[in-house]
């Protein structure tokens, strides 16, 4: 479990991680803004399953969150706000398939 208090400039890249839970402090919600110049994908998982992410804002990149490489991730209370092409999206070919589970996401522009 890792757990996020205040804004992180990170772009942060999951590769292979299984039952892995990203979240505020209990109460809180935490930013994790784009730290690529230039801006990159924020947060991307690459065949995680088990992913938690919980009471996050993802900001600032080309793509907030990229659940890819059939990872599966359950989302709630997550905003994407300030991404200049996708907020938050699965990627999946016609090998790989990937899920978000019981999202509670919304999306912002501005």
């Amino acid at each position: 479990m890792i757990t996020v208090q205040g804004t992180c400039k990170e772009n942060v890249f999951l590769f292979y991680f299984q039952r892995l839970t990203i979240q505020a402090v209990n109460g809180q919600t935490a930013v994790i803004e784009n730290a690529a110049n230039p801006a990159a994908i924020v947060l991307q998982a690459f065949g995680c399953r088990g992913l938690v992410l919980l009471n996050l804002v993802i900001q600032g990149g080309t793509v907030g969150l990229l659940v890819n490489q059939s990872s599966e991730a359950v989302i709630q209370n997550v905003v994407s706000r300030d991404n200049s092409s996708d907020g938050i999206g699965p990627k999946s070919t016609r090998r790989w398939e990937s899920r978000i589970v019981n999202p509670s996401i919304t999306a912002e522009t501005g």
